[in-house]
């Protein structure tokens, strides 16, 4: 160990010393700003120069403006050069300082010895040992300053370590709580060496090999970050400080600031440790733009969400830190808030407080504007706030700079066709961030919450994007999964049931926000997928074929064996009217989504003709957003119903190709409105004859589906690709007698219970009545349908005058009997 120290020492610790030094003068140099400030040495303090606004010889105002002006210039060569000199005197203080200390490392061996003799020596008196002291201590800070230095560069190079070596490391705990286990795995740790059974134990905890890769080197990463700012000798750390005077060439912005915020004061403070993620290409190209001689203003273009903020934020803190280039290093990024500006002004005063707030921002020299939201005040269609005319004068100035945000839907619909703005300014298009880019975005909002421990598994983390994907369609990653992320702490934190937030508790979030079953299946909710066919029987009368079949299709939906980007179900119910297709409908939505308003029912029958487009999808040229992908925004979990599908326009039916297959449809807006989450039925009745013909030839469901294909196809009523697309063909038979009653019975129960619930009274009837009611209601062509109009006719208008008329007053039960029909 000995003999590595002094090999060290008179090496790389000799080097490093160097280096060190090199690294501190260069330091005092930048933060004294002396070759900035010696350029600048005759420049007038913050700019405050007069100008000449007047017409005409005027030999009083002119001698004052030049002494006006050189009072200025005299102000800063005064305080510039007290600056240099102050800073010329720190650097040659310390340069001798490092010499010093330099020759003491090289001769530390001497020194030590030249001590000792003083120390020890009685002749050398009082002079000798005061010299001995000032020795002794050097030689103390020399070997202090070698042994820390020493132990800091035998840090452990992780780049280079095995895994099982990286194990040992204190900090890998964290790579464990992470996984989600509160302390080391042995079984796993047994496998490191053997990667394919690795990959197989770390499947039983719900982690792939690669997400434990993936939480190695975020790990790795946080060290490094670590140790690099415990280097604050590294001239990148250094050259972090904001230099003295860099400011004072630049102008007073006294009315700007009365609206507006440096972004790069208290960064950290405000905003936290700021990373950004996925742009670096982007970040590059905004660093070019603003660096540029003219045309140096840029507009960052996308929808709500996807971190147009957080990129001038990331920005601002690359130029607090020196990073971008020697332009823009002296710029200072300033937000303004132009809403506050616009509302508490007067709208005649408004252009003239303007004009002020963007000549100071030009004028000054080193401001970046920054206006989130600049559409609003871009919009052709409200004068009383467009600045576009004024905004554009200043851009035709080059040291008038501006970063503005807007979404893209407002971009392409009028601030893109304004041709003199766009000449003056460059674009920068921002697309949603990947899932892999929005997982690391959700460890460094973390790093900041967990406070140096782990509260949330990396497997949590994985759902929390997979669920945000699946069930949040009108925010972008990576804003949806953080704000999940953050709800999902907050119960934690109010209600902790363990150490870590796990998968479970991301299900269970996701599972109460939408009211729907997600995650592992339940016992209640078990019980109720396997019984599926029996839920729908309790009120849908015999179409046992039809009832299995859908069955099976939502247990492979939620088994989530299925296809994620197409919808949970789809099928195609065809059959004659009345034989309980729509009644299904309403079931499944009852059996699944909880509720039979769960059901958004589309009739088909009013989109017959071309005008009808617009109201489906929406009309862009009045403005008018389709009714029934709004509903389907608000309600993504329900049961679409789309009945009679077969009148539809054909150019309507188009659309459920790309309903059925991708999953989607896009509304006048741009916008996206996702049916993953939904279960598509359409209805039809077309091949009725043909169904009813086949049952009684007892023909197999595949030969029945074959004459219907072939015959609607044969009529034009649809295309082989629409019937492709859907899931389930299901077909619907007529009642048979026996079924007919049970339907019957089902209806008037319906009647008789909503009777007892309102008015308390019980009504009783006969197997005979049941029969009457069929005898005299049923109509073959309308199914049940006629008998819930004749029940609704007879019966329900019968009941409504008795309760009126107060013939039941006072009464419990009543019985219906056949001769009230």
């Amino acid at each position: 160990m000995l003999a590595n120290y002094f090999s060290w020492y008179y090496s790389r610790g000799f080097r490093g010393l160097i280096l060190i030094l090199g690294n501190f003068l260069k330091f005092f140099w930048h933060f004294f700003s002396i070759g900035f400030l010696s350029q600048r040495l005759f420049s007038p303090w913050k700019r405050d120069i007069s100008f000449s606004n007047w017409r005409g010889l005027h030999p009083v105002l002119f001698f004052k403006k030049i002494i006006d002006n050189g009072f200025s210039r005299m102000i800063g060569l005064l305080i510039r050069s007290l600056v240099i000199i102050f800073g010329i005197i720190i650097e040659i203080s310390f340069f001798l300082l490092g010499f010093v200390f330099l020759i003491s490392w090289i001769f530390l061996p001497g020194l030590l010895i030249f001590s000792a003799i003083f120390y020890f020596s009685d002749s050398a008196g009082k002079i000798a040992g005061n010299g001995s002291l000032i020795v002794s201590l050097l030689s103390l800070t020399v070997i202090l300053v070698s042994i820390y230095a020493f132990k800091f560069s035998r840090q452990p190079d992780l780049e280079k370590m095995e895994l099982a070596e990286l194990a040992k490391q204190k900090w890998f705990l964290r790579v464990w709580n992470r996984m989600g286990f509160l302390r080391e795995d042995e079984e796993i740790k047994k496998c490191f060496s053997r990667e394919t059974v690795l990959k197989e134990k770390l499947n039983n905890y719900g982690l792939k090999l690669e997400s434990f890769y993936q939480i190695i080197d975020w790990e790795k990463k946080r060290i490094k970050e670590i140790e690099k700012r415990k280097r604050f000798w590294d001239q990148e750390n250094l050259y972090a400080v904001t230099p003295v005077g860099r400011n004072w060439s630049f102008g007073y912005t006294v009315e700007l600031d009365k609206y507006a915020k440096d972004l790069q004061k208290n960064l950290r403070a405000v905003y936290g440790e700021i990373n950004f993620f996925g742009h670096e290409k982007d970040i590059e190209m905004a660093e070019l733009i603003l660096s540029r001689p003219n045309q140096n203003s840029l507009l960052l273009v996308g929808d709500p969400g996807i971190g147009k903020k957080s990129f001038v934020n990331f920005l601002a803190k690359r130029i607090s830190e020196r990073k971008p280039n020697d332009y823009l290093n002296s710029r200072r990024l300033v937000e303004v808030n132009l809403g506050e500006i616009v509302a508490s002004t007067e709208k005649e005063n408004l252009s003239e407080k303007l004009n002020r707030i963007f000549y100071q921002a030009a004028f000054a020299g080193n401001v970046i504007l920054i206006i989130h939201n600049i559409h609003e005040f871009l919009n052709p269609e409200k004068p009383e706030k467009n600045i576009g005319a004024l905004l554009i004068d200043y851009l035709y100035y080059p040291s008038f700079q501006l970063i503005g945000t807007l979404p893209k839907k407002e971009f392409n619909s009028f601030v893109e066709k304004n041709q003199i703005l766009m000449k003056n300014t460059d674009k920068i298009i921002f697309e949603e961030l990947s899932s892999a880019d929005s997982l690391k975005s959700m460890l460094c909002y973390l790093e900041e919450k967990e406070k140096g421990s782990v509260l949330v598994t990396y497997q949590a983390l994985e759902k929390i994007i997979n669920l945000a994907n699946q069930y949040i369609f009108d925010v972008p990653l990576p804003e949806k999964a953080l704000d999940a992320l953050e709800s999902i702490l907050l119960r934690f934190f109010q209600n902790p049931q363990n150490y870590l937030v796990t998968v479970e508790e991301v299900d269970k979030f996701f599972s109460d926000k939408f009211n729907i079953s997600i995650g592992k299946v339940n016992e209640e909710e078990k019980t109720k997928l396997l019984n599926l066919e029996k839920i729908l029987h309790e009120r849908i009368v015999g179409q046992t074929e039809a009832i299995n079949q859908i069955s099976e299709a939502m247990r492979r939906a939620r088994s989530g064996i299925g296809e994620r980007k197409k919808p949970l179900g789809s099928f195609l119910f065809l059959g004659s009217t009345g034989v309980g297709k729509t009644e299904t409908a309403k079931a499944l939505a009852e059996a699944y989504f909880g509720s039979e308003e769960k059901m958004i029912r589309l009739d088909m029958s009013e989109y017959q003709t071309p005008d009808s487009i617009d109201r489906f999808v929406g009309s862009e040229k009045i403005g008018e957003r389709s009714q029934f992908l709004i509903k389907i925004s608000e309600n993504p979990l329900a049961v679409v119903l789309f009945d009679e599908i077969e009148k539809a326009h054909p150019d309507i039916l188009n659309f459920f190709l790309q309903i059925l297959d991708e999953g989607w449809l896009t509304d006048i807006s741009g916008k996206k409105v996702f049916f993953n989450n939904s279960i598509i039925i359409a209805t039809s009745n077309a091949g009725a004859e043909i169904i009813k013909e086949g049952i009684e030839q007892r023909l197999s469901q595949e030969e029945i589906y074959k004459k219907i294909i072939d015959q609607t196809i044969k009529d034009g009523v649809f295309q082989l690709e629409f019937l492709n697309r859907f899931e389930k063909m299901i077909f619907f038979e007529s009642l048979k007698e026996k079924e007919l009653i049970e339907a019957t019975r089902i209806i008037i129960e319906k009647i008789s219970d909503r009777v007892y619930k309102n008015e308390n009274i019980k009504i009783f009837f006969s197997d005979d009545f049941i029969s009457q009611i069929i005898k005299k209601g049923y109509n073959p062509i309308f199914g049940m349908r006629s008998i819930k109009r004749f029940a609704q006719d007879k019966i329900e208008d019968m009941i409504a005058r008795n309760l009126i008329s107060g013939d039941w007053k006072g009464k419990k039960e009543i019985n219906f009997d056949t001769d009230i029909l």
